[in-house]
């Protein structure tokens, strides 16, 4: 029984078949066949296979380290309301303590 495949494999098997079918490729086409076709070596062909799904995972791993900072920025968005009121309270309780330090010095 065949797996079924995902949307991205259909679709990717669709652009595959139809160009197979503009450049002339038979059906069921060997990677030697298909390689040749291109002007290259079947190991330049595997190679550049590699090299793409390496850029791939690449690109994967950074849209991951991506989505983990804007999920971090998120919450040290949420956390701002919280520090500029704790840093308003600090100022005041400063001034307030300088304001009696001064009211000490001028009763003395």
């Amino acid at each position: 029984m065949m797996e079924e495949l995902k949307p991205e494999e259909v679709k990717t098997l669709i652009k595959a078949s139809r160009l197979a079918r503009e450049k002339g490729i038979k059906q069921g086409a060997s990677i030697k066949e298909i390689c040749k076709a291109g002007g290259i070596s079947r190991k330049t062909g595997y190679q550049w296979l590699k090299d793409e799904e390496a850029s791939i995972k690449k690109k994967e791993v950074e849209l991951q380290k991506l989505i983990h900072l804007k999920v971090d920025h998120q919450k040290l968005l949420r956390r701002i309301p919280n520090f500029v009121l704790r840093m308003k309270v600090f100022t005041l309780l400063w001034k307030s303590m300088a304001w009696m330090k001064s009211l000490k010095k001028s009763s003395l």
